[in-house]
């Protein structure tokens, strides 16, 4: 049990790091709105509560800071993943279904702010 509770928590962190880099991205800041869409339903409840656990208090941070340097306002919405077509290609790579389901999509790497990897080693 305790390790399916580590699965699980594991996964929840790096939905929330995803959500705050696409935050973070240069990309995102160009326009003054950004929406971002999620399957998780707990990363969507940590954005709009401003409030998580300690692991996921650095994470908040660093992207709200850029938020508010940036002058962006931000959604975070759910889509059950069922519906999350693209996320699902994604998270796959199987960047051509996303593609396809959005022409001219740019997928790209990233690099985790070293801030939000202390969370990994408590």
């Amino acid at each position: 049990m305790e390790m399916a509770l580590k699965k699980i928590l594991s996964i929840f962190y790096w939905e929330a790091v995803a959500v705050a880099c696409a935050m973070m991205a240069p990309d995102s800041n160009v326009l003054p709105r950004l929406v971002i869409y999620t399957d998780n339903q707990n990363t969507v409840n940590i954005w709009y509560s401003l409030k998580a656990t300690a692991p996921y208090n650095a994470t908040l941070v660093c992207a709200i800071d850029s938020l508010i340097e940036h002058n962006t306002d931000t959604w975070v919405l759910h889509v059950p993943g069922i519906n999350n077509v693209v996320a699902n290609a994604l998270s796959r790579f199987n960047n051509a279904l996303a593609l396809k389901c959005v022409p001219g999509i740019r997928v790209g790497l990233f690099e985790t702010p070293l801030k939000m990897l202390g969370a990994l080693k408590k």
